[in-house]
Formats: structure tokens, C-alpha cells, sequence
């Protein structure tokens, strides 16, 4: 007969001890349910360790020195726009942004409008407050360049 049966039947292995009480401890107060369930919780024993391996695998890209002439497109670029007077344009200003946790970083692209050139921190200003190191600065897109002559 299988212990199914058995229970089916009222006739099981366990028919003795089935009806007694459960034991209570008379020294030892009983645990509660939180902290009993925490028993069971799954053991992390290598905490963190995730989290390193997320890190070490988040690639970072490295920084990209422009030419010379690139530089001079650059500038030149720069001066249109910040020579419009109150009228400036919009632009996408595209820079190198180091990683505070490794080497190497990321481009970033910041739409805005050129304020000024800050000559002591060597920093473009936008209108918005954004400071962008002009050593980091990559590129200048804007549909006002079309405008733009030979002068600048």
C-alpha cells in the first residue's frame, strides 16, 4: 500500500504522531516568522561581486586627439556662432567626457547655444550653464553653418 493510500485509507505510516501537539520549546521564546523566513533566504556570499563584474565589463571609449586642421574647423566654427550677437543658433557640441571609475570615457552630444568662451578655465559656456573643457570638444554641427562664409 503507498503512503497515499495510507492517508486516503486513515490507515498511514504516520497515523501515531499525526494528532499530537507540536512541541513548544519551555527555555526558548519562539522565533518570529521574519526572522525565521530569513533562515531560508538565499546566501550571497559573494556580495557585490555583480556589481564588479558589471563594471569591469561597461566599455568605455578613448580619447580621440583631433588634427590640427580639424582644430581650425573647430574655431572657426566656435567664432560664428558666438560672433551673432543675441542671435545665436542652436548647435550639437560633441565632446569627450572622462569615466570617474576607469580609464577612457564617453562622447557626448549636448544640443545648446554658445554664451560665451571662458579663457581662464578654457571652457565653452552655453546658454543653459553647461561648461564643456574646449580641450574635450569634438565637433560643432548646425544648420547656421550653411550661412557661413569664408571670413570666420
Amino acid at each position: 500500500m503507498s503512503m497515499d493510500e495510507g492517508i486516503k485509507n486513515g490507515s498511514g505510516p504516520y497515523d501515531d504522531i499525526i494528532g499530537l501537539p507540536h512541541h513548544q520549546s519551555v527555555k526558548h521564546a519562539r522565533m518570529p516568522l521574519m526572522k525565521r523566513a530569513a533562515q531560508f533566504a538565499p546566501f550571497d556570499a559573494l556580495s557585490g561581486y555583480g556589481d564588479v563584474i558589471r563594471e569591469t565589463s561597461r566599455e568605455t571609449a578613448e580619447r580621440v586627439q583631433p588634427e590640427e586642421d580639424a582644430w581650425q574647423e573647430l574655431d572657426r566654427r566656435l567664432r560664428f556662432l558666438l560672433n551673432r550677437g543675441e542671435d545665436r543658433p542652436e548647435a550639437d557640441f560633441r565632446y569627450f567626457a572622462e569615466d570617474g571609475k576607469k580609464a577612457g570615457g564617453e562622447y557626448r552630444t549636448k544640443r545648446g547655444s554658445a554664451s560665451r568662451v571662458d579663457l581662464y578655465r578654457r571652457e565653452l559656456v552655453l546658454s543653459d550653464g553647461t561648461r564643456i573643457p574646449l580641450d574635450d570638444l569634438v565637433s560643432i554641427e548646425s544648420d547656421a553653418f550653411s550661412e557661413m562664409i569664408e571670413d570666420y
